[in-house]
């Protein structure tokens, strides 16, 4: 039923009722990213993008980032996250294969007046060792956003 109601609110079909708990997520799906070269080797440009559209009378509360590192990572990386050219958190280094989470975002998103989705954007922070010599050549793996829908006020 919670999984049901969870799927059907991702979608905008039911707002929550006033009290309950109903949460979403929403995920980059797997990608690899080729990094170009700029005066900052250890963070990799472009970044990765997760767009979060908010369906009419409702609201998301941002309070959980995952990064999951493909297993083809060859050196420790965490993930930088901003929003609206502002970072708002980073993830703890993690190595080929291994995930970090973070609990303790706070961002809460209404719908926009013209409909568009709000826009994260992560970036990959190497550090020196394994195959990286000085420099991040890619990186990748799977992100998650997830937190609260509820009503609008």
């Amino acid at each position: 039923m919670v999984a049901a109601l969870t799927f059907a609110a991702m979608l905008g079909l039911v707002l929550p009722a006033q009290g309950q708990d109903v949460h979403w997520t929403r995920s980059t799906g797997s990608f690899v990213i080729q990094c170009t070269s700029d005066r900052t080797p250890q963070r990799c440009d472009p970044p990765r993008v997760l767009k979060v559209r908010v369906a009419r009378g409702t609201r998301k509360t941002v309070r959980h980032v995952r990064y999951v590192a493909a297993n083809t990572h060859c050196s420790s990386a965490r993930v930088l996250i901003s929003y609206k050219g502002k970072r708002i958190g980073r993830t703890d280094w993690v190595e080929a294969g291994e995930s970090s989470t973070r609990d303790d975002l706070d961002v809460t998103l209404e719908r926009k007046a013209n409909g568009k989705a709000h826009r994260f954007k992560f970036r990959v922070q190497g550090r020196t060792g394994g195959c990286n010599t000085g420099a991040v050549g890619s990186w990748g793996g799977e992100i998650q956003l997830s937190g609260r829908l509820e009503k609008a006020p």
